[in-house]
């Protein structure tokens, strides 16, 4: 995204090299995810959050369709390759969200960090819409303030891996329930 801001000529890679090596961000994103601590639910509290969560998806997942992935399928005049990634991108920010849904009843102790995790990631998944939404009606190139989304997106989340790694073991465990 930056090399053809400043060299003012296009990038030495292809698009679609570079949506690769974007997309690996994400396994990674849900990686850290799974590794944050979580305390034990109640059978009764984990459905509740997942039905919440299931509710929450499924709106955002039509309105995705909506606008982005089924114009992106079903009119775009792309290459596969280009289809599969215009696709990729908001099928990996639903994965994302559902994952930090489940999240919501977190620890004490984690909330800032997970608020913080979440800040990032909306940031991300907002500049990944809009990013998705001008690639299908040709209206994406670089150099816009668009592009500094993701940058402005990912550096909470890097925060918030770095407080997660400070948080002592002791005040984890404060917010084990007693059983």
């Amino acid at each position: 995204i930056i090399y053809p801001d400043f060299a003012h000529r296009p990038a030495p890679v292809s698009r679609l090299t570079a949506d690769v090596v974007s997309l690996s961000s994400y396994p990674l994103l849900l990686l850290g995810i799974w590794r944050l601590p979580r305390r034990p639910l109640s059978l009764s509290s984990h459905l509740r959050i997942s039905l919440d969560g299931l509710m929450i998806i499924t709106a955002a997942l039509t309105f995705s369709w909506y606008f982005i992935m089924g114009p992106a399928v079903l009119v775009g005049h792309q290459s596969l390759e280009g289809k599969l990634v215009s696709v990729a991108y908001p099928l990996a920010d639903l994965l994302l969200i559902a994952c930090l849904l489940l999240l919501g009843d977190g620890m004490r102790s984690l909330r800032p960090i997970v608020t913080l995790f979440s800040a990032g990631l909306l940031c991300v998944v907002a500049t990944d819409s809009v990013f998705s939404y001008r690639l299908l009606h040709g209206l994406w190139h670089n150099g816009t303030l668009l592009d500094i989304g993701w940058s402005l997106g990912f550096m909470p989340i890097g925060a918030a891996a770095a407080a997660a790694q400070r948080v002592p073991v002791a005040i984890k465990a404060e917010d084990e329930p007693d059983c």
